[in-house]
């Protein structure tokens, strides 16, 4: 036993210090190595510390034999042996002649005596065995609705749990005396109290109680709580464990991210709250192919599945993006095969989602019906369009394969500082903005007349409305303002290629050479995140592919996020190229929604145009309804009194 040394022999043989003594004793048993024969010696120092009565005497013990006696419950024969040089080091005195139990040579035999008389008979030692903790409940649990705390003895480690470990007990009948840990202030005993008394036996070694609870709903209590179970035998510690539970219906939600930082999406959870909140955030490998999901709900009967869970995106991600832009491209006009396309990219990312998650998307999606869902997904993960994933069976029944049929969608970017994960629920949108071009004589860059005519339409139809020059300038000049209205439409080319500096609107400006000529200037996202507007407006970016996103320096990037971080309430954009006329139609029909009887939401006017595209989809453009994402809330709604 390292460590051993004379005050310890001289505490062990003192009768008032001895339980002093054992306890360093027992810090030293910890070293041994773990085998049946240890742990019996750990079940001897603990009956010592917790007042076994067969404990023999150590005051009379000379030290040679006080510190020896446990060495022949040490099947380890090597150890023994090091054990004795140890001692003959340590007690200043000559190393003995090794008696046969230390000689590695001899068979290990508990019973054989060692130097003489024994101080105690090896087979009083009590046998030993282990048992884990058992505590069980739901993962969560609905506020003021009864669950089932099971709490009590297992036969194997449940990874789940935190606390000591196993439990050693006495190899016979005990009596377990259990005393359940909670905030009563956030939980609730149903007909029981503590503590929980259960009798282990040879017939039933690994007892269980029910013991039912309610968890409490309150204004300043955490949606993410704890309860832990102390295990007692004799009046004696003998372990403990304790496991988290997630409160639906709780009024605050807080989620613990990868890199320390809580995440509080309260807010969310509170006033015109989604129906489900969907966070992914990175995991912790280095390749960064991992994403934690958590969710957290409002919907009475609908537990949260708070996880988080692991899932895997595959080695490139970035790539997965761009191969999606190219080969929805490819197909041009061609709705069969681009429809396709689309379901089978949808299936693979599905298969990327954790069951949990989608058990939780169905059950809010089946619970809502026949009105959709709506869901917000907070998104450390800039490559991945969730909205296209294809759940089998889709959930609320939808015609349409696709998530983002089924139920409202918006998206929100979970960065490190900006935006803040508090997207608003209203804008305000009396004046607007319209920035188009025509992109005659600028070279590479053909003509855009549906874009054209779908500014002026809108112009003419939602008055106060500032047509902005398309020049590089100009547009910074009207970031710059505020901006000056409520809603910004850019109806432009756009290219996302963040390797090179044709990323972003594609806007004018005179070229160096000839002043009368214009020349491609592109708006990226660097220069818009450098905004800081002073309103907070709703942006629609009709440009082909400026939805599009990836990282930078380890964190989202892209056109749309660089808008939220300056100040934006929503943002809708296209992830790959569209078609120039159905895009144009699209904006119309967003428009004529939004500002219609109902109000309808951007979130639920993208749902619709998504739920017209289905597996028999033949005619039309589904590629370019199928590629607008919304960032913003789902209940987001453009209130406009004009």
């Amino acid at each position: 036993m390292v460590g051993a040394d004379r005050r310890l022999i001289d505490l062990l043989r003192a009768p008032e210090r001895q339980a002093d003594a054992l306890a360093a004793v027992a810090e030293q048993v910890d070293g041994l190595p773990d085998t049946p024969e240890a742990r019996r010696v750990r079940a001897l120092v603990t009956d010592w510390l917790t007042g076994a009565t067969h404990r023999p005497d150590l005051s009379e013990w000379d030290p040679t034999t006080l510190f020896l006696a446990f060495l022949p419950l040490v099947a380890d024969a090597g150890f023994r042996l090091l054990a004795a040089d140890l001692l003959a080091d340590t007690l200043d005195v000559g190393r003995p002649e090794p008696p046969a139990y230390l000689d590695p040579g001899v068979p290990f035999d508990p019973g054989v005596p060692f130097g003489g008389d024994v101080p105690f008979d090896v087979d009083d030692v009590p046998a030993v065995r282990e048992a884990w903790p058992r505590l069980s409940f739901p993962d969560a649990v609905a506020a003021a609705e009864p669950f089932d705390v099971e709490v009590g003895l297992a036969p194997a480690q449940d990874l789940a749990l935190t606390g000591t470990g196993a439990l050693t007990l006495p190899d016979g009948p005990v009596e377990l005396e259990i005393v359940l840990m909670y905030d009563p202030a956030a939980f609730a005993p149903v007909g029981w109290t503590n503590p929980t008394t259960l009798a282990v036996t040879r017939d039933d070694p690994y007892p269980v109680a029910a013991l039912p609870m309610v968890a409490l709903a309150g204004a300043d209590l955490r949606s993410r709580r704890q309860i832990g179970a102390s295990f007692f035998v004799g009046g004696a510690l003998r372990g403990y464990a304790a496991r988290e539970v997630e409160v639906a219906g709780a009024p605050s939600g807080q989620v613990s991210l990868f890199d320390g930082r809580v995440l509080d999406i309260g807010p969310l959870l509170a006033e015109d709250a989604p129906d489900l909140v969907i966070v992914v955030e990175r995991g912790e490998d280095l390749r960064g192919q991992t994403l934690l999901w958590s969710t957290r709900g409002t919907v009475a009967g609908v537990p949260a599945a708070p996880g988080p869970f692991r899932g895997e995106i595959g080695a490139d991600p970035a790539e997965f993006a761009r191969r999606v832009r190219l080969d929805i491209g490819a197909y041009g006009g061609d709705a069969r095969a681009s429809t396709l396309k689309l379901i089978g990219l949808g299936r693979d990312i599905a298969d990327r989602i954790p069951d949990e998650v989608c058990a939780a998307l169905t059950a809010v999606a089946r619970r809502c019906h026949p009105a959709p869902a709506t869901v917000l997904l907070l998104s450390a993960e800039p490559h991945v369009p969730w909205e296209l994933a294809v759940l089998d069976p889709p959930p609320g029944g939808s015609a349409s394969p696709f998530l983002g049929s089924a139920v409202a969608i918006g998206r929100w970017v979970l960065a490190r500082r900006r935006p803040q994960p508090s997207p608003p629920t209203e804008v305000r949108a009396d004046r607007h903005v319209v920035v188009t071009a025509r992109y005659e004589g600028v070279a590479g860059w053909a003509r855009l007349p549906h874009a054209e005519a779908e500014a002026s339409r809108l112009s003419a139809a939602y008055q106060p409305c500032e047509e902005v020059q398309p020049l590089h300038s100009a547009v910074l000049d009207c970031l710059e303002a505020g901006p000056s209205g409520d809603v910004l439409h850019f109806a432009l080319h756009g290219k996302y290629d963040p390797g090179n500096a044709q990323d972003g609107l594609v806007l004018l400006a005179p070229s160096a050479a000839n002043p009368d000529r214009l020349q491609p200037r592109f708006l990226g996202p660097d220069q818009v995140s450098a905004m800081a507007f002073t309103g907070a407006p709703f942006v629609f970016l009709n440009a082909c592919q400026v939805g599009a996103a990836g990282e930078v320096l380890g964190d989202y990037s892209g056109l749309a996020k660089a808008f939220l971080a300056a100040g934006a309430a929503g943002v809708v954009a296209p992830l790959w190229n569209v078609d120039d006329a159905a895009a144009s139609t699209i904006a119309d029909e967003f428009y004529r929604a939004a500002y219609g009887p109902d109000s309808t939401a951007p979130a639920e006017i993208l749902r619709r145009l998504r739920a017209g595209v289905t597996r028999h989809t033949v005619a039309g453009t589904p590629a370019t309804t199928l590629a607008y994402q919304f960032f913003g809330h789902p209940r987001l709604r453009l209130r406009r009194d004009r």
